[in-house]
Order: structure tokens, then C-alpha cells, then sequence
């Protein structure tokens, strides 16, 4: 009876620590889950199982770390945000156009939290940072290569009919062909303050560096793509 006890309580602790790891896992779910809730019309099923399992990591999350929610200033905000959702969907005139946007509106809470959790120094920042950067260099070479250029500004006009097309089609393009250039600089507008921050401080970064070129040439290319191709788009 005796040594039963410290048995059962090594199981239970050994037990918590799994979970614990499991719940930990919530990144990698959002990772695998991403390009459903990206295109959720594809794969209903699957998109609806995604959810629900991320649903049981956030409460498994809950239960066994006591982490409900990321600590952070933009949670007010945020669940003034996630509140108005429904109401965009309930006074939609198109619900199924409204509901997939909705759906990757979600994401983007999603991957809030993912990273809220798992950045827990600098060097975690910084790879955040890097991963989102390329994440948005691959967004910007599929716009560009599958994008219909307006003819607003006849000079970009020419330059983006030497741009190879070569993506005829998306899913869910909703019977456009290729990629809507004002939903691709919707996204540009996005990244395009995160590269022009990273070249103004080009001067800090090099200090955490291999060299200055380091640091300067990636994020020179990266807000050249960026400013490139948002001045393609000829988006207001």
C-alpha cells in the first residue's frame, strides 16, 4: 500500500508532462492546418477536423498549463475583433462568400497565439520574424507569377506583361483566373512596413550579425520584392 502511492504519483506526473509536451504542440498543428483554413472550401471535412483539433489543444492547453490565452496589450482589441466576426457573417448578403473569408480571419488568431506562446526570447523573435518574412517572399512570388496586371498606368501595365504567368488558376478564385492583384496588395500593404523596418534598422541588426551584408542585402531584396510588386498591382 505504501509503495504503491509514490508508483501512482510518478504515472500521473509522467502522464502531465506528456500533455503538457502535446499541448505544446499547438504551433505545428497551426502550421499543418494553415493552408486548410487558407482555402477552406476545398476540403470541408478537413477543415472542419483541423478546427476541432486545434479546439482540444487550446483546452488540453488550458487544463494542463492554466494558459487560456496568451498574455498580451492586443487582447481587448482582439476579442473586440473575434466578437464582430459572426456579426459580418449574420449580416452578410453572400454567406458563402462571407464565411470562408471568416474562416481566414480565424487563422489569423490562430497563428497570433501560435507564436504568442512559442516566442519566448529574442532569438525565438527573431525567427519568427524570419519565418514570416519568408512566408510572405513565397505569397509574393506566387502573385507575381500569376497575377492579371491592370493597364491603369500604361509604363507598370508593360512592365507586368514581362512578368511570366506562369499560374493560370487558385482554389477558390471564385471564377477569376490567377491571382487578384488588389487581394495581393491587401497582404503587400502588410509587409511592406516590416520591410522597410528592417532596412532602417539595418544599424542595430548588425551588431547580432555574421557582417553588415548579413543583415542589408536580405532585407534590401526583401523590400524591393515587396514595393516591386505592390507598384505592379496599381491597387488603391
Amino acid at each position: 500500500m505504501w509503495g504503491s502511492k509514490p508508483f501512482a504519483r510518478r504515472v500521473l506526473d509522467g502522464l502531465l508532462a506528456v500533455l503538457c509536451w502535446v499541448a505544446g504542440l499547438e504551433w505545428l498543428m497551426a502550421i499543418v492546418a494553415a493552408p486548410l483554413l487558407v482555402f477552406p472550401t476545398v476540403r470541408p471535412l478537413w477543415t472542419a477536423g483541423a478546427l476541432a483539433l486545434l479546439v482540444i489543444l487550446w483546452l488540453l492547453r488550458w487544463m494542463v498549463r492554466r494558459e487560456p490565452w496568451p498574455v498580451t496589450p492586443f487582447n481587448g482589441a482582439l476579442l473586440l475583433f473575434a466578437l464582430m466576426v459572426p456579426v459580418g457573417i449574420w449580416a452578410s448578403a453572400v454567406p458563402e462568400v462571407t464565411v470562408p473569408e471568416a474562416v481566414r480571419v480565424l487563422l489569423g488568431l490562430i497563428a497570433f497565439r501560435a507564436v504568442s506562446f512559442a516566442v519566448r526570447d529574442r532569438r525565438g523573435l527573431a525567427l519568427a520574424v524570419l519565418a514570416f518574412c519568408l512566408l510572405g517572399a513565397l505569397i509574393t512570388t506566387v502573385g507575381l507569377l500569376g497575377a492579371r496586371w491592370s493597364a491603369k498606368v500604361p509604363v507598370l501595365g508593360a512592365l507586368g506583361g514581362r512578368v511570366p504567368h506562369l499560374i493560370e488558376t487558385l482554389p477558390e478564385d471564385q471564377g477569376t483566373p490567377g491571382v487578384n492583384p488588389n487581394h495581393l496588395a491587401g497582404m503587400l500593404t502588410l509587409y511592406l512596413p516590416l520591410a522597410l523596418a528592417l532596412v532602417v534598422g539595418w544599424p542595430l541588426a548588425r551588431r547580432v550579425t555574421a557582417g553588415p551584408a548579413a543583415a542589408l542585402l536580405p532585407s534590401l531584396a526583401f523590400l524591393a520584392l515587396v514595393a516591386g510588386t505592390l507598384l505592379l498591382t496599381q491597387s488603391r
